[in-house]
């Protein structure tokens, strides 16, 4: 099996029984009310707990893809409640995925309101990064996926005009061999891409600068081929780039699996340290 970067969130909930680990269209409504109970009274963990119970004794086999979905609808809505956003929106773009179950039942209120609840996540988890910027790049970078200005705080030494941008690696390291038995044919022809200062001098000299990848999903070669969005800026002091792409990605060498890219992390020096990983990964 490959190493596949990806944010995982770990659920710890207490407290919360089902008998014999039921699983029906009744329990779930019954754990949706108890839930909602909790809620009105801004208990979201113990209503987290509540639906994630339900939602485990359903796993892989619920015999209703809608009432599951609203029940996991409702439990994004919880962590959002509590402050989870990375959790929220993870959950909701999963059941929103064209391929999953709830999107295939083809139940346009309950995907509305799935989409909604994304939608307002994905809203607020933005605001916690506000001042991360997409402003235009005033440099032509021809073999550039995504490019953004540099706030000039950041400008090297000289420069007169800066930016951050997803370049291909000049000297890309030789890819991973695939594991035996593995459904895909081979790595090695996945080159990621790097992130890299591009500044302009006073004398019109042009002049680029690799930055570190460490063990990001900027060098995992299952999704790297899809990064294509940029943005960076100053907050609390650090500075933050956040890199992604604007689409599902497929496995880049043909794998069946897909993500939603998107990562943000600390920039110093030339090191990238990454703060979150955001992307959801679905099969």
């Amino acid at each position: 099996m490959r190493k596949i970067a990806v944010a995982w969130v770990l659920i710890v909930g207490a407290g919360v029984a089902h008998a014999k680990n039921e699983c029906s269209k009744a329990s779930m409504r019954k754990a949706r009310a108890a839930a909602d109970k909790s809620a009105r009274a801004k208990d979201y963990a113990k209503a987290i707990a509540t639906l994630e119970a339900a939602r485990k004794a359903c796993d892989g086999a619920s015999p209703d893809a809608v009432e599951e979905a609203w029940l996991v609808g409702d439990l994004a809505v919880a962590y959002w409640k509590s402050g989870n956003l990375l959790a929220c929106r993870q959950l909701m773009e999963e059941e929103t995925f064209p391929k999953s179950d709830a999107s295939r039942a083809g139940n346009d209120k309950l995907m509305g309101a799935l989409e909604y609840n994304l939608e307002q996540c994905e809203k607020a988890f933005d605001a916690q990064y506000a001042a991360l910027k997409s402003d235009a790049c005033p440099l032509t970078i021809d073999d550039a996926a995504a490019a953004a200005a540099l706030p000039a705080s950041l400008f090297p030494k000289g420069a007169t005009a800066a930016c951050v941008a997803i370049v291909p690696d000049p000297t890309p390291p030789a890819a991973p061999a695939a594991a035996a038995g593995d459904d895909v044919d081979a790595d090695s022809d996945v080159s990621c891409p790097r992130l890299a200062v591009v500044s302009k001098g006073k004398g019109g000299k042009i002049d680029r600068k690799l930055l570190g990848a460490g063990d990001s999903n900027l060098v995992d070669f299952n999704f790297c081929c899809g990064l294509n969005t940029i943005a960076v800026g100053i907050q609390n002091g650090k500075t933050l780039i956040r890199v992604g792409a604007d689409t599902w990605v497929r496995e880049c060498h043909g794998g069946t699996a897909t993500t939603s890219l998107d990562a943000i992390f600390e920039w110093k020096g030339n090191a990238l340290t990454t703060v979150v990983d955001a992307s959801t990964i679905v099969w």
